[in-house]
């Protein structure tokens, strides 16, 4: 039996836009159900979507009141997860240990889609494996925001997470609230987070089968994606939600509009900067020098990283004992290594931020 991805979107800027997505993949996702969104939302709501046999099913709900769609910068080709990020997380089960594989197999994805882009490497804050689904998103969401120069969203709010839970129980786009800039996702047939951001933000373009995207022209490509990465008015806030194998996310100006925790700024103090490699190899004649570098990334919040070199007697020195980084921005840490012998010689780089310790092992030979 043949089961695929179906996904439904509409968006609303001042003009209506539809389109539908079916991606050929061998899952399994829920039905629509019965029901009524939560009162005080926009009555130009999209009904439940219903597939005999989909996979995943991915949406996009109507967007609030705005004079024109935001500029949202978009990726050169689309991508697809690989087989094993599919396996691994499509029916990733609630525990640690499970969310932890999802994570090995996702993040080396997510690494080469944002290399392409020029960003650094996906790191999660400590202890993303044990949240729950509606935390993971924000987290996941922000991180996408941040690591472009946008602002993060600060926080979850009750009644956009009511919205996201009405969607994502019925198979359905979360409808906004009436007159708000906003923009929310839906992907039914799957179970984690990481996968569902992954074909929100990189794989809704221009070759994947997004039916609103059949030429690079095609106002509906990127929809998922701007709906994530879009300049909304100050200050935003997400609602999130996840029922069984159905998520849903919005994202919606939210003056006036409670907030409920845990919040980005909580997230973000613990997330080290993430590195782009995990040894470095250097080699020069006695007495001669070389240099190596890594280089570190911001990926949730400015910080300053103090550098120390363990072992290795004196063979390696830093060029310099601090690395400061912005959101999105990165620093090149360098190391010089001048062996007194010919035995080869090993230590390590300690990065030291707020959210925590990294150690880079360094290998040197003469």
């Amino acid at each position: 039996m043949e089961r695929g991805v179906v996904a439904r979107g509409t968006g609303r800027w001042g003009s209506l836009a539809t389109g539908v997505l079916l991606v050929v993949w061998a899952l399994i996702g829920p039905s629509g159900a019965a029901g009524s969104p939560p009162r005080s939302v926009d009555s130009a709501a999209p009904a439940p979507i219903a597939s005999p046999h989909p996979a995943y099913r991915l949406a996009s709900a109507a967007r609030g009141s705005s004079s024109s769609a935001p500029e949202v910068w978009e990726p050169a080709r689309n991508r697809r997860p690989g087989a094993a990020f599919v396996s691994a997380c499509q029916d990733v089960a609630p525990t640690v240990a499970s969310q932890r594989r999802c994570e090995a197999a996702a993040l080396p994805a997510f690494d080469a889609a944002r290399a392409a882009e020029g960003i650094g490497p996906l790191q999660l804050p400590a202890g993303f494996a044990a949240e729950p689904a509606p935390v993971q998103l924000l987290a996941l969401i922000d991180l996408e925001r941040v690591a472009r120069g946008l602002a993060a969203v600060p926080s979850l709010s009750p009644y956009l997470d009511a919205l996201a839970e009405w969607g994502a129980s019925h198979g359905a786009d979360p409808p906004l609230p009436t007159g708000r800039a906003g923009g929310s996702n839906w992907a039914g047939g799957l179970r984690s987070t990481l996968l569902s951001t992954f074909l929100w933000m990189y794989d809704d373009g221009p070759g994947s089968f997004n039916f609103d995207c059949p030429t690079a022209g095609s106002a509906g490509c990127w929809g998922h994606r701007r709906n994530i990465l879009s300049a909304y008015p100050d200050p935003a806030l997400m609602g999130a939600s996840s029922e069984g194998s159905s998520l849903a996310m919005l994202v919606v100006a939210g003056s006036g509009l409670s907030r409920t925790g845990p919040t980005w700024a909580s997230l973000a103090a613990a997330d080290p900067v993430a590195l782009s490699a995990r040894s470095l190899d250097a080699a020069a004649q006695t007495g001669r020098v070389a240099g190596v570098h890594v280089t570190t990334w911001g990926t949730a919040s400015a910080t300053l990283a103090r550098l120390s070199i363990v072992g290795g007697g004196d063979a390696w020195h830093l060029v310099s004992d601090t690395c400061g980084v912005v959101p999105g921005g990165h620093c090149n840490i360098w190391v010089a290594y001048r062996p007194t012998s010919s035995a080869p010689s090993s230590a390590e780089l300690v990065i030291a931020a707020a959210g925590g310790r990294r150690v880079v092992a360094l290998h040197g030979r003469a």
